[in-house]
């Protein structure tokens, strides 16, 4: 005889279809302090009654972040309790028809084959992938995306800009605020400033460079030579500068050995270049015997930015007597 022989209803072997109409929630029996985490969920079976589910016990391989609202299963009444049975397919809430052949959503694990998606692929979480490739032509709207993060046609850049390698201009470049160019910078279009500029390299402008505070830059040229006495025309000390509108220039000579009678002419003379035939010269004017030092400063304005100028000193001292010179120029340039 069978377990079921002679009975014409048995309710705790019951098995009937429900669509599941709630997702799974923490019992509330659960809730309390050290009680096991026991999970539910509710559903409807094919009458219309309200079925509840425990779900303490599960299908192999079934996790409860694979159960979803509208998901059609068997469920079976061995004990007290509804538990899952076997899975039936996806019912359509519209249409009121259940497809038996959707899949169960599956949770976890390692695709090691190809993974082909004909229809649309949504990812709630992150992404985490090694070594995919994927065309340019394949990837829609890249332009837009790329233009709200980098503005490379028109925008504003509110934080800072760090390029690693060469920084061209093409067009009109604008600083609102202070900029500081620590190497080469080559502008070739004009270049407006409305603040502050400084820079600690070179800096070429092919077109017109507009400053509404000028900047603070300054050049520096200084060299030095030993020159015999009495003095040669190639003996002369010679330095060429540009790039700045006003020059200072400083030169220092010290003769040794020289004519030592008293009243001897010891002259600095500064002259704005070696060739011109009408130099222009700053004398000394002093009279020193040897050992002496005189020393001359000339303040050159007016000069143009783009035009290089060579500027030349030596000590003459008066007398027949050999000797030599020490001599040293110094210009600043500013503007």
């Amino acid at each position: 005889m069978t377990a079921t022989q002679g009975r014409q209803l048995d309710n705790k072997n019951g098995v009937r279809r429900v669509v599941l109409t709630t997702p799974p929630a923490l019992h509330p029996f659960s809730l309390v302090d050290n009680t096991p985490q026991n999970y539910y969920c509710y559903s409807r079976d094919m009458n219309g009654f309200q079925v509840e589910i425990d779900l303490q016990a599960m299908p192999p391989g079934v996790t409860l972040d694979q159960l979803a609202v509208n998901q059609v299963w068997w469920v079976e009444k061995r004990t007290s309790l509804y538990r899952l049975y076997l899975y039936g397919g996806v019912y359509d809430e519209t249409t009121r028809q259940i497809t038996t052949t959707a899949p169960l959503p599956t949770t976890g694990g390692t695709i090691n084959g190809n993974l082909v998606v004909t229809g649309n692929f949504t990812v709630s979480g992150a992404v985490t992938a090694t070594g995919i490739q994927i065309a340019e032509s394949q990837v829609t709207n890249l332009t837009t995306d790329l233009g709200a993060k980098f503005p490379y046609s028109g925008g504003t850049i509110s934080g800072n800009l760090v390029v690693a390698s060469g920084f061209t201009v093409t067009g009109t470049s604008t600083h609102i605020g202070a900029s500081t160019f620590s190497g080469s910078t080559t502008v070739s279009n004009n270049l407006t400033v409305a603040s502050g500029l400084t820079i600690s390299g070179n800096l070429s402008v092919s077109g017109t460079a507009t400053f509404a505070t000028p900047p603070s830059v300054m050049g520096k040229w200084q060299t030095t030579n030993t020159s015999s006495l009495p003095l040669t025309s190639t003996q002369e000390i010679t330095q060429t500068v540009s790039g700045y509108s006003n020059y200072l220039i400083t030169l220092n000579s010290q003769c040794t050995n020289g004519d030592t009678t008293t009243g001897r002419n010891a002259v600095v003379i500064l002259k704005e270049n070696t060739t011109s035939s009408t130099l222009t010269t700053r004398n000394a004017g002093m009279n020193a015997n040897s050992p002496a030092t005189v020393s001359i400063t000339w303040l050159y304005t007016g000069a143009t930015a783009g035009t290089s100028y060579t500027f030349a000193g030596f000590l003459n001292q008066g007398g027949s007597s050999a000797g030599t010179a020490a001599n040293t120029i110094t210009i600043l340039g500013f503007n």
